[in-house]
């Protein structure tokens, strides 16, 4: 009856202002699902089953210790996850999970508020990491930022413009997006239009990003580019895209390619040596990626400031890593 009674008065608690409404779904969980709070899911958690180094900070040289700390927590938390997987312990125990309120998904992200105006103001669907953070840049210094202005901004896995649209904010010269979908990426182009930017200031290339030209598919299942899979992809690299347009400057690269970040690097690395960007690059998505990163760019970039942040800072699931030139600071 009491749940009933939750279901009936759902749509009036969605009435509220939303971190009042959320704050009540929680509430109801917990009087009519006896509800414990434990740690939340990390989707790719089974990622790390291997190929995480017994010694981390050796296999990350040269790191600071805050951006140790943070990827220690963010192992941390995936090594709970596993263990409670392995365990037998149900996902409905967890924080994150689905709700008996219509099946919604509760999660409650840190800067709640934040995110919320975010939305309002840019008109589109994205979270923290691209709206409010720019997978980075935001943390960054007012030089650094200086430094990336008037310059070639690279979104690589662009989605539907939740981080090209805030970072227009930066003045660049031009956004190029890599977005593989072609219905994603239709979705971009309307998104930017609306906003009234024009084709001088954005470009889409409907291609993915790697360390060779080929063709591939993507698995939805396990959010991959390979061989198998159902979603034809072609696949390009920044070197190949730039081959014949060395006069453009990059000041900043944004990725954020499902696992597929260290290839992209691995494709670039001759524009990258010769622009010199500023770069954030997601790291959460296998061990490979999360330290292959930053030990290609550490031995090819000596003279980069490298460190890691959680998306929120200290509290979120995006790991990144944030890459700057010398010069840039």
């Amino acid at each position: 009856m009491l749940s009933q009674l939750a279901k009936t008065f759902y749509p009036v608690i969605n009435l509220l202002p939303e971190r009042g409404a959320m704050k009540l779904k929680v509430l109801l969980q917990i009087l009519f699902r006896d509800y414990a709070f434990m740690v939340p899911v990390f989707p790719m958690s089974q990622n790390f089953r291997e190929g995480v180094p017994e010694d981390v900070e050796a296999a990350l040289p040269g790191i600071d210790p805050e951006s140790l700390a943070q990827i220690q927590e963010f192992l941390r938390r995936i090594r709970m996850d596993l263990m409670l997987e392995d365990a037998g312990i149900s996902r409905d125990s967890l924080l994150v999970r689905r709700s008996f309120l219509e099946n919604e998904l509760i999660v409650i992200p840190p800067p709640f508020g934040a995110l919320r105006k975010a939305r309002r103001k840019y008109k589109v669907i994205g979270n923290i990491e691209s709206l409010i953070y720019q997978h980075g840049l935001s943390l960054l210094s007012p030089a650094v930022k200086e430094y990336v202005k008037g310059k070639i901004f690279i979104d690589a896995g662009a989605s539907n413009g939740s981080c090209s649209i805030p970072l227009m904010e930066y003045a660049p010269s031009k956004i190029i997006a890599f977005e593989p979908f072609p219905a994603t990426a239709e979705e971009y182009q309307q998104n930017m239009k609306r906003h009234g930017f024009t084709d001088k200031e954005f470009e889409v290339c409907v291609k993915a990003l790697g360390d060779k030209a080929e063709n591939l598919n993507y698995d939805p299942e396990n959010i991959k580019l390979s061989t198998e899979g159902t979603t034809p992809v072609e696949v390009t690299t920044l070197d190949l895209f730039f081959e014949n347009r060395q006069e453009l400057q990059i000041g900043f690269i944004k990725a954020d390619l499902e696992g597929f970040g260290l290839a992209m690097l691995k494709g670039g690395l001759e524009t990258i040596r010769r622009t010199r960007p500023v770069m954030g690059l997601a790291c959460y998505h296998t061990p490979e990626e999360l330290f292959g990163q930053y030990q290609l760019l550490k031995a090819e970039l000596p003279d980069y400031h490298f460190s890691f942040t959680s998306l929120p800072p200290g509290k979120g699931h995006e790991l990144t890593l944030l890459a700057v030139p010398a010069e840039a600071e």
